[in-house]
């Protein structure tokens, strides 16, 4: 081994002093054409665009399985409090509640506060509010602005989504996720943007639906307009996060809105369409007619809670605070009331059912006046109906838009989160019901009122489940960033070239073979997803894949595959979250990855986090696009296959790359440790010095070593490595360390 001119610290940090050496033959490369080769050769592994079948990804609750079919889980559970007059009542603590599990008392597990009026006064003293990630996700406010295509009129419309604007613009908190969907008759219901914390994106949805009913509209914010690599950037955006599109044609919003003109004059309609249905008087066909147009209407109504009750569906799995901002004009009471018209009622209580069920509380924004006519009255009453049976109320609008949203987030502002432990349920999806009471003698004022979801959905096996299901919840997990792995999945990215335009950033995901079930018979599906987000959570990139992987035209791979994707960063700070998921067995795994892209003539000095090179032979299959750009990983004019999670035999060596921006020429300030599985500094790693590479312009040094365990104990590892004067310590990919096989 070459000697290498160091000086042990305390910690044992490693100071390196930089000589000019070239990389030692000795360090393993692997060629990307070698293994761009291999995978041409597998006619086993294929790309496909076409939607995978999905199984149910796992619950967001805690778990802890102690048979095959029942488990305990942990439930949180998110409590509005208000008093008589409708406003929240601050101040309660856990003593103030008690808690039934399917009527079985349960003891809190914990109890949080959650009053955004308090974390905007501390934001405004300059004092440090929590971030979106300090927030258990019970706690943050999901809002989804459906509008009602239908039972509406152009104007209101118009209204509806300037107020929209102003709400997302001005009325929101940091920590709160908001989606946009929409009702229209022909095309039903339709998500046009999912849970995100994109207000860009959301603006710019809001500005397409106003310029298809005429509203003002322009550059909603940053992202909306005027980017042309944006919509490049987030081409692979499959959840929603980003604006898809309003599939609507203008001329039909309000179309089914009331006309006016005679009852008599929509019978003739009816009648002289009724395809040979025979009448006698005018009276007779006005009878027949209005029976005709009731029956439509109450059909239309009937698809609007039908797509009401869709929504609660796909989104039951999904954990938080939910509110339904409904925009809508509503439908005459009398069209489930009247009689023959029972079985409409019926799909309205199932629909109420669902709503409270998947824990949505419903906001009616109703844009009539209070008590107009005995049509309005009645259109108010169907609002009313569904609104006040989730928890909700309906608010004027025609007065003041702004006013009946502002009501919504005050009445929103105080969360208390309740968590309790169950007793063995099964493991089957059924639901279970939850109730929530204040105690004799809490701090409630009289009259106090209680708002949760109705209940819980237990933890189930994988099974099949629809995509849009699916949908929703990937992008509750990308949004939350909690960290997860089922499958044995690994994650590095990292800008090796930075220009004018931002940074080229690759992505190399590491997927254990293992834990794929490579050995089985059937092929499986692998669903991939790389979303970068900025500091507010805007959505810088995105991309997806979906792989068909047929184990029995693969070779034998006892390592795993790779798969390699680009993002197109801006500078600045983001974060990437890679999520994989099995689709057969739901299975999922999710890294957040810190990403700086510097700016060109920023000198700064920036390290990237350490790469350990893959050894030549290793049984691994990398996947990358059919028709790459130059590839991302090279050193000393040859490609090589980075290491995400490699393993070393203690008297193994194995190169290990520094790269960054601005690191200085005579490698003085530049130091590298190793931690433990704890983040804790040890010794007992040998680290040798074997050449170093200054980049060509916009593209970072290197500063290659070779990394001996030597005396580390067998277990898994982390390397961390800094310059002076560029920030904390950055550690890259983890390592196992085991004995030498016999």
């Amino acid at each position: 081994m070459k000697k290498v001119d160091r000086a042990a610290l305390p910690n044992g940090t490693v100071h390196l002093a930089i000589s000019d050496q070239s990389l030692l033959s000795a360090v393993a490369l692997l060629s990307i054409t070698a293994a761009l080769a291999l995978l041409a050769a597998v006619p086993g592994l294929a790309q496909t665009e076409s939607p995978s079948p999905t199984a149910d990804p796992p619950q967001t609750v805690a778990e802890q399985q102690f048979s095959e079919e029942t488990t305990v889980t942990v439930v949180e559970i998110p409590v509005q409090v208000l008093d008589a007059d409708g406003h929240p009542v601050r101040g309660l603590t856990a003593d103030d509640f008690v808690i039934y599990d399917e009527g079985e008392l349960r003891d809190p597990a914990f109890f949080e506060t959650v009053d955004f009026k308090e974390l905007a006064v501390e934001q405004a003293a300059g004092r440090e509010a929590p971030s979106a990630d300090d927030l258990p996700i019970a706690a943050r406010r999901h809002f989804l602005l459906f509008f009602d295509l239908d039972f509406t009129s152009p104007q209101f419309v118009r209204e509806a989504q300037q107020a929209a604007v102003r709400l997302v613009r001005d009325g929101l908190e940091p920590t709160d996720l908001v989606g946009v969907a929409f009702f229209h008759g022909r095309s039903g219901s339709s998500s046009v943007i999912g849970f995100t914390s994109d207000r860009g994106e959301v603006l710019r949805a809001l500005d397409e639906l106003g310029r298809l009913v005429g509203a003002p509209h322009g550059k909603s914010g940053k992202g909306a307009h005027g980017e042309g690599d944006r919509s490049e950037r987030i081409a692979g955006d499959r959840l929603g996060l980003t604006f898809g599109s309003w599939n609507v044609e203008t001329g039909e919003i309000g179309r089914y809105v009331d006309k006016e003109r005679s009852l008599a004059d929509e019978a003739l309609d009816v009648v002289g369409h009724s395809g040979g249905r025979s009448g006698g008087t005018l009276e007779d066909m006005a009878a027949y007619g209005e029976q005709d147009i009731q029956q439509r209407r109450a059909s239309r109504a009937s698809a609007l809670v039908d797509a009401l009750r869709a929504t609660a569906r796909q989104t039951r799995f999904i954990d938080g605070d939910k509110h339904m901002i409904l925009f809508s004009e509503g439908f005459e009471s009398s069209l489930y009331t009247q009689e023959g018209h029972s079985w409409f009622y019926k799909e309205i209580e199932q629909a109420i059912a669902e709503l409270r069920r998947a824990g949505w509380t419903v906001h009616g924004i109703d844009a009539g006046e209070v008590w107009a006519d005995w049509k309005r009255r009645q259109k108010r009453e169907s609002l009313q109906l569904v609104a006040e049976a989730t928890g909700g109320e309906v608010y004027a609008f025609a007065a003041d838009p702004a006013k009946a949203l502002g009501q919504v987030m005050e009445r929103t502002s105080v969360t208390y989160i309740l968590g309790f432990q169950t007793g063995a349920i099964p493991m089957d999806g059924s639901f279970r019901s939850v109730r929530v009471e204040l105690v004799d003698g809490s701090k409630g004022p009289k009259g106090a009122v209680l708002h949760h979801r109705a209940g819980y959905f237990t933890p189930r096996r994988p099974s099949a489940r629809d995509a849009e299901t699916w949908r929703a919840e990937a992008g509750e997990l990308l949004l939350t960033g909690d960290e997860a792995d089922e499958i044995g999945m690994a994650a590095i990215a990292a800008p090796v070239h930075v220009g004018a335009d931002g940074g080229r950033v690759p992505v190399l995901v590491e997927i254990d073979g293992a834990g794929l079930a490579v050995g089985r018979a059937a092929p499986h599906r692998v669903e991939l997803f790389v979303y970068a987000f900025s500091p507010g959570g805007q959505v810088e990139a995105a991309r997806s894949r979906d792989l068909l992987l047929d184990p029995s035209r693969l070779p034998s791979l006892s390592g795993g595959f790779k798969l390699l994707e680009e993002l197109q960063l801006p500078a600045g700070l983001h974060q990437v979250r890679v999520l994989v998921r099995n689709a057969d067995t739901g299975q999922v795994a999710l890294r957040v990855i810190p990403v700086t892209v510097p700016r060109p003539e920023d000198r700064t000095a920036l390290l990237l986090p350490p790469l350990f090179v893959q050894e030549a032979g290793a049984p691994w299959l990398l996947v990358r696009e059919e028709a790459p750009s130059s590839y991302p990983f090279t050193y000393g004019g040859r490609d090589f296959v980075p290491a995400v999670g490699p393993v070393l035999e203690r008297d193994e060596s194995r190169a290990l790359l520094l790269m960054g921006f601005g690191l200085p020429q005579d490698g003085k300030g530049l130091r590298v440790r190793v931690v433990d599985a704890l983040g804790r500094p040890v010794q007992g790693a040998v680290f040798a010095l074997a050449g170093r590479e200054t980049g060509a312009e916009g593209a970072p040094d290197t500063v290659a070593l070779n990394l001996e365990p030597a005396e580390l104990a067998p277990g898994t590892y982390g390397v961390e490595a800094r310059v002076e004067g560029g920030g904390g310590w950055v550690r890259g990919a983890r390592f196992r360390v085991v004995e030498r096989s016999p």
